[in-house]
């Protein structure tokens, strides 16, 4: 692909600013990005996006960007490398339909095991090939186990009801003090 990894993590921000969205991943990926490229010395972070890209939002899904390399990254660039840009963050479930590289169902199964249980797994594609699989943690409020304990203790039950995958349920339910029969996903 010719990207170097700051120019992943600016694809990524400029991909999800754009997309204009308010989804509690798209702010944490674009916090985490803008951190990296604060911290990769020049403490700049993220530079202004390229005029004309093309972003849609697919709900549930990602995030679908198209957008010319040279427009993008400019100077320094030889001209064959000037083609079109499609950039895909979102599940990788999503990036599989697309036919991501790289992804299979080994791929699949390896996003987010292995030590990523619990999180919710984001996949990021340039040019139909993965480049990148983050794991998000959903971050429970510090007082929400003694509110929970406090609920209990009044016979109420406590359930916790999400759209979010089931191996995070069962994490955010473990942090809360939830039984696990009570987290309904």
């Amino acid at each position: 692909q010719g990207l170097d990894e700051r120019r992943l993590w600016v694809l990524m921000a400029w991909v999800e600013k754009a997309s204009s969205s308010y989804h509690p991943i798209a702010t944490a990926l674009i916090a985490a990005a803008t951190a990296v490229l604060q911290q990769g010395g020049s403490g700049a972070g993220v530079p202004k996006a390229p005029e004309g890209m093309r972003v849609e939002t697919v709900a549930g899904c990602g995030v679908s960007a198209f957008m010319t390399r040279g427009d993008c990254f400019g100077h320094g660039l030889a001209e064959a490398e000037s083609q079109v840009l499609h950039v895909l963050i979102g599940k990788l479930s999503w990036l599989s339909q697309w036919g991501v590289v790289g992804l299979g169902e080994e791929g699949l199964q390896l996003g987010c095991g292995d030590g990523m249980e619990g999180l919710t797994c984001v996949g990021m594609a340039v040019g139909g090939v993965l480049v990148g699989v983050f794991g998000l943690a959903d971050a429970v409020r510090p007082n929400a186990q003694q509110v929970v304990a406090a609920l209990q203790r009044r016979g109420l039950e406590v359930l916790l009801i999400s759209g979010d995958n089931e191996s995070t349920c069962q994490a955010v339910g473990r942090q809360v003090g939830l039984r696990r029969h009570l987290i309904k996903s």
